[in-house]
């Protein structure tokens, strides 16, 4: 079952996802969801994009249709008919794919087709970057080494390396 929750609409700016309405868990009333990633994901911001995205799923208490060892959803009732927490379940699942999908750019769009939940999109989207990123390692490895300071700012040069170090934290 899904329930309403209201929250302030934010006005719209490029710093973050904006929120004004979003839909959890126990009532039949749906609102659709309504978040904005400042950046779509593309070949060259999934830690952001993840970030973000992931924020914005958790912040909505849907977190459960990206990680299905956090709820149980059967379709039919033991008497043969339709669950209706099953079908609560599948009209927020799609709103929340719909969503996701979204926020994909069109390079990478293509690597979704057939996915027709939540969760089989994450997980598409984690494997491509996941193998992708271990394809780097070695790079990444040496761009650390081989970072230099040169006419950078500080800030310029430790973000530059913790964006380095994310990136081999998340393929190790």
């Amino acid at each position: 079952m899904v329930s309403e929750q209201n929250t302030a609409t934010s006005s719209s700016s490029s710093r973050g996802p904006q929120v004004s309405q979003l839909s959890t868990n126990n009532s039949k009333a749906l609102l659709p969801l309504k978040l904005e990633p400042t950046a779509k994901l593309d070949h060259n911001n999934f830690f952001l994009w993840r970030q973000q995205v992931h924020a914005a799923i958790k912040g909505n208490r849907l977190s459960n249709f990206i990680d299905p060892s956090k709820s149980s959803h059967v379709s039919k009732n033991p008497d043969g008919s339709v669950n209706d927490d099953y079908l609560d379940w599948e009209q927020h699942d799609q709103i929340l794919l719909c969503w996701l999908l979204s926020s994909i750019s069109q390079e990478i769009l293509p690597h979704l087709v057939g996915c027709t939940t939540s969760f089989q999109a994450w997980i598409v989207v984690e494997k491509f970057f996941s193998s992708k990123s271990r394809a780097n390692l070695m790079q990444f490895k040496l761009q650390l080494q081989t970072l230099k300071k040169r006419g950078s700012s500080m800030t310029e040069y430790l973000l530059k390396k913790k964006s380095i170090i994310d990136a081999l934290s998340y393929t190790v």
